[in-house]
């Protein structure tokens, strides 16, 4: 059969086999058996399961023993008993299981049949899924598969045996497991219950698994938990003495220093974290060496940091009245600044249209002093040509038909030159009027913008005096 369990992962706290709970001469049919479980990678076992067990005549198990995942009851050395039992572990793994309660073992001849084998499944899986619990973990290979019993069992014959002048009574009277030194032997009250007493081998020391009361006295030759109690008595002595040095309590009043040695007292909270109250006695006042979180109400008749508390609310009405009418105030201020810088986008944009017309009117006017310019020179040059031809009549009169012509054609050019010059020098003395009429108005939305710019001013000078007010207030 496949085992899942090594060796080590399944130990007997105890090799011993119980009685149950009758007188031991009425030689009890019940044992009980216990064990710690634990997996392979020594976890303890979460999941529901049942163990069987059986007594065997040879501590060797082998396949045949077995038949379609059950005991073959016609097994040559099957003691014809077995018993399946569910198993809880507690915390460290440890579990108890009484056989014999549903198939007696008071017929069992433990002669004979002194070898016990167990195996496990778990609850959900059917019986071809039991897995042998080998006692030295090595699957079957050898032929100690099984674990001896009898030696206890044998026990049951207590009828045989007298106690009745021997106030001893020994667990693990073979020293099986005492002789190994390690491990723990164990006296069980109960079977599931699984309450015990045990001597740890490996601590050397006894072990209740449960919490332990003592009626009476206890006598302690060792340490409590590493103190030693015989210097408790020295050490309670002198406590008492520094509490009664420290402070006394007279009703429902704990009171330091109760032998008023004076000077400053303290309570402190916590040796390492040291936090204190303190009556500070030069000072005459208590001192908290923290922050202090009060959960209710303060009364305090006096000052704070020298300021009546008293006052303050009449000082902080009074304040807050004239926050909100000074807040009045900045919003009606606000209104008038923004309807300031309406008319202020305003006049900038007129301002920007009537520069764009002066500017385009002067461009007119540098262009039509060119064509004058042109005009005259045109002028001085015809002037020049009509003296010359003048001159040219009065020397050649042979040709002064033809230079008359001349000088009626350019005589004709000149007034139509002058009657342009004369429209030219209208268009220039209009826009010259212009000129003068846009500049007149761009004086005026200077002088406009600069008397808002001096309104913007002083409002700005009040707010930053309503705001040093309204500081001063708040502080207060």
């Amino acid at each position: 059969m496949e085992n899942n369990f090594t060796k080590g992962a399944i130990a007997l706290l105890a090799s011993s086999v119980l009685f149950g709970g009758v007188a031991l001469a009425a030689v009890p049919p019940e044992l009980i058996y216990e064990g710690r479980m634990i997996s392979k990678t020594g976890e303890v076992l979460t999941d529901s399961y049942v163990l069987r067990f059986s007594f065997w005549k040879s501590a060797d198990f082998v396949l045949s023993d077995l038949s379609a995942g059950g005991i073959d009851v016609n097994a040559p050395n099957y003691a014809g008993w077995q018993e399946t039992l569910p198993i809880s572990f507690n915390e460290l793994g440890h579990f108890s299981v009484i056989l014999g309660k549903t198939n007696s073992l008071a017929s069992l001849d433990f002669a004979t049949y002194k070898f016990l084998q167990v195996e496990i499944k778990k609850t959900s899986e059917p019986d071809s899924a039991y897995k042998l619990m080998d006692i030295d973990g090595d699957n079957g290979a050898n032929t100690t598969d099984r674990k001896t019993v009898a030696s206890v069992p044998y026990a049951r014959h207590a009828d045989e045996a007298s106690f009745s002048n021997n106030a001893n009574f020994a667990i693990d009277a073979n020293n099986e497991v005492g002789g190994t030194g390690t491990g723990s032997i164990n006296l069980h009250f109960g079977g599931a219950l699984n309450k015990m007493l045990s001597y740890d081998l490996d601590a050397k020391r006894f072990v209740f698994n449960d919490n332990l009361e003592v009626k009476g006295d206890i006598l302690v030759s060792g340490k409590v938990d590493g103190v030693d109690v015989s210097e408790l008595g020295t050490t309670v002595g002198n406590l008492t003495n520094n509490i009664q040095n420290l402070g006394s309590i007279a009703g429902e009043t704990f009171v330091i220093d109760n032998n008023d040695t004076g000077g400053n007292i303290t309570l402190q909270f916590g040796n390492t974290l040291k936090e204190s109250l303190t009556w500070d006695d030069s000072n005459g006042r208590f001192d908290l060496s923290d922050d202090l979180n009060v959960q209710g109400n303060i009364t305090l008749p006096g000052t704070v940091d020298g300021v009546d508390i008293s006052d303050m609310k009449t000082l902080v009405d009074a304040n807050t009245a004239n926050i909100a009418g000074q807040a009045g105030n900045l919003t009606s201020i606000n209104q008038t600044l923004a309807t300031y810088a309406t008319q202020l986008a305003q006049n900038s944009t007129d301002h920007g249209g009537l520069t764009t017309q002066i500017s385009n009117l002067a461009g007119q006017v540098t262009t039509q002093g060119s064509q004058i310019q042109t005009l005259t020179n045109a002028i001085a040059e015809n002037t020049t040509k009509l003296d010359t031809l003048t001159n040219t009549v009065t020397a050649q009169g042979t040709t002064l038909a033809t230079h008359t012509n001349q000088i009626n054609t350019l005589t004709a050019e000149l007034a139509t030159q002058g009657a342009q010059l004369a429209t030219l020098t209208t268009q220039v003395t209009d826009n010259t009027a212009k000129i003068l009429d846009l500049t007149g108005k761009v004086n005026t939305n200077t002088a406009d913008i600069n008397a808002l710019k001096t309104a913007v001013q002083a409002h700005d000078s009040a707010i930053s005096t309503l705001q040093t007010r309204v500081d001063a207030n708040s502080l207060n």
